[in-house]
């Protein structure tokens, strides 16, 4: 349908009669000047297209100037050429139009297009404008993406090491490095700055054409304040029919450096450490498993190397009786309750056993939770049994200064006695002697002289005692014969023994020799024998013999006495139980004689042994080595 007032304006214009025969054309025609405006358009064109006279043409490319930005309507177009747009129809439709020029001198500046296969498009470009959009969203979320890791750097490369892209994190740093930004299309090297930059580069690219990821480390100072830069390098293609370009990924490690050096100036200090101190140290695990020893473990465990310790186990190194010990003690240790040094029996690489005393402490993280145990270890065995020998000892002479206080006072009282009936006859004689009968006077001299003897034969015995004590006694072994001592012995003996009525037989006829002291061997058998006779009935009898085996000789002296009940036998050479018997014949003594015979016979590091039964009789059996 026509527009009156449109028809009206062309029926003025020159060339009516021509625009009445565009008006007729099957094509859309119009006629536009230099500057874009469009001056006519026919009936097709308005039936396509609507009225648009005296509009701009390009305001029929809407939808952003992107989508037609190279369509040549703005510049001057000379006859016959021909072109393919896009056009904004009613209706916000879109159209590809094909399109012919034509130029007539008598039209100034305007030129006439004729147009044809006109194409709607309206769909295939708002598909067009959705995937551009959703493109231009894309590559928006990728440079959020690439953006988003903190102190890192993307930079894309060409096959020239021309910059083609960089994410914000790099324009930042080198911005910030170099005082410059960073454009696309600059040369890489001259913001990487390796030390012989080249050289570097051709390293790096060279090991990434072989598939490899290398990376180099670099160092800027940027305000002062020095950063490291850690790169890696990796091949990555551009697009077909282009030479592969590179991938740098720049990551700033300064925080991660200066925590690596920091660590290891910390981690030699501890060696240091470690090395230094007389002690062993260890590190182990909460499970008690070892990461690191310093190298006096090596002596201590004698290991060879100390990374002959790194994961075992501690119960490895330590006696099994003590595993229970050690793990109740790391518990109490872990929860704060001991710290305390330990001593544990322990185990070396060879399976000799030592005492190791222990210093352990909790290493804890940040939140207070242990994570390791560091245990300082020293050998305390010279310690250990010095220690155990003074409470040996002290044991011992707590016993010993018993046993003498007992002693001295069983002394003591044998001493009483005989002074009593020395002092009672002497006043008797001082008082009476003028009065008394000759025989009388005989007989309390006799029993004076008695009772002298036997006080000066207990001092002589304490004498020897305490002399054999005190390790005064001369001691001089050398080869004897224990027949011939035995028969001295017997000799001396004889008279008492034939005196009270008691055989006394010598059996020792081995001739036998022996290194030992020979007076302290001769009193050994002297008071065996006399003993034996002062405990033996009249009738009974007293035996002595000689046995002999590879590496000692044994005195025997058996007789038929009286016996003793298992209890004073038991009790025979304890100083603190001894106690003073009477004889068959009420002999009388103080019991020394039994504890001289012991430590004589100890001297020669022989021993005693003593089987009684009452009213049987008593063998006492001495056991002395060959040689010393």
């Amino acid at each position: 349908m026509g527009d009156p007032a449109r028809d009206q304006t062309r029926s003025e214009q020159p060339y009516g009669r021509m625009f009445g025969v565009l008006d007729n054309l099957p094509h859309f025609v119009y006629l536009q000047s230099d500057d874009g405006e469009i001056h006519y358009t026919n009936k097709k064109f308005v039936a396509l297209f609507g009225t648009v006279d005296g509009e701009l043409c390009f305001r029929h490319f809407k939808r952003g100037d992107e989508f037609c930005k190279d369509c040549p309507t703005l510049r001057v177009f000379e006859t016959g050429e021909s072109q393919t747009r896009p056009f904004l129809g009613p209706d916000c439709r879109r159209y590809r139009i094909h399109e012919s020029i034509y130029r007539d001198p008598e039209l100034g500046v305007l030129a006439m297009k004729v147009g044809s296969d006109v194409e709607d498009i309206t769909e295939a470009m708002e598909e067009a404008e959705r995937a551009h959009d959703e493109a231009v969203r894309a590559k928006a979320e990728a440079h959020a993406i690439l953006d988003s890791p903190r102190n890192v750097m993307i930079v894309a490369l060409t096959h020239d090491l021309r910059i083609r892209f960089y994410n914000k994190n790099f324009q930042q740093f080198y911005g910030a490095a170099f005082g410059v930004e960073p454009k696309v299309g600059d040369y890489s090297l001259d913001y990487l700055q390796f030390e012989e930059s080249a050289e570097v580069a051709a390293d790096l690219l060279k090991r990434s054409d072989k598939g490899e990821r290398p990376k180099r480390l670099r160092s800027y100072t940027i305000n002062g304040e020095v950063r490291h830069v850690e790169f890696h390098v990796q091949r990555s293609p551009i697009a077909e029919n282009e030479p592969d370009g590179y991938t740098v990924f720049a990551i700033d490690v300064t925080q991660r450096v200066e925590a690596e050096r920091a660590l290891a100036e910390s981690e030699a200090l501890y060696r240091a450490v470690l090395e230094s101190s007389p002690d062993a140290v260890a590190l182990t695990d909460l499970d008690g498993t070892i990461t690191l020893v310093s190298p006096q473990n090596q002596k201590i465990f004698n290991h060879k190397s100390v990374d002959d310790f790194i994961g075992r186990s501690v119960n490895d190194y330590l006696d099994p009786t003590e595993w229970e010990s050690a793990e109740k003690n790391i518990r109490r240790i872990h929860a704060g309750e001991q710290n305390d040094p330990q001593v544990y029996l322990m185990v070396k690489a060879t399976g000799e056993r030592f005492y190791g005393e222990t210093s352990s402490s909790v290493i804890r993280n940040e939140r207070g939770e242990p994570t390791k145990m560091l245990t300082f270890i020293r050998d305390v065995t010279d310690r250990v049994r010095d220690r155990e020998k003074l409470e040996r000892f002290a044991a011992e002479l707590r016993q010993t200064n018993a046993e003498k206080d007992r002693f001295f006072a069983i002394v003591a009282h044998d001493l009483r006695s005989p002074f009593h009936g020395l002092l009672g006859l002497s006043k008797t004689l001082r008082d009476t002697l003028n009065e008394l009968p000759p025989e009388k006077i005989q007989r309390s001299a006799s029993l004076l002289h008695d009772s002298a003897d036997y006080l000066y034969q207990l001092v002589e015995n304490l004498h020897r005692w305490s002399r054999l004590q005190r390790d005064m006694m001369p001691f001089d072994p050398e080869p004897v014969r224990l027949d011939e001592i035995v028969e001295s012995a017997t000799t001396a003996v004889a008279a008492s023994a034939e005196a009270k009525g008691v055989a006394l037989k010598n059996e020792a006829t081995l001739e036998t020799t022996l290194v030992a002291d020979k007076p302290m061997t001769v009193s050994i058998a002297q008071n065996l024998l006399t003993n034996a006779v002062k405990f033996t009935s009249p009738g009974g009898s007293v035996t002595v013999r000689i046995e002999e085996e590879t590496d000692a000789i044994r005195l025997v002296v058996a007789d038929t006495g009286v016996g003793m009940a298992p209890e004073t036998a038991r009790n025979l050479f304890k100083v603190d139980k001894r106690s003073t018997s009477v004889g068959t014949a009420n002999e009388t003594g103080a019991g020394l004689g039994l504890l001289i015979v012991k430590d004589m016979v100890a001297k020669h590091n022989g021993e005693i042994a003593v089987d009684s039964e009452e009213g049987v009789g008593t063998t006492f059996t001495v056991t002395l080595p060959k040689s010393r």
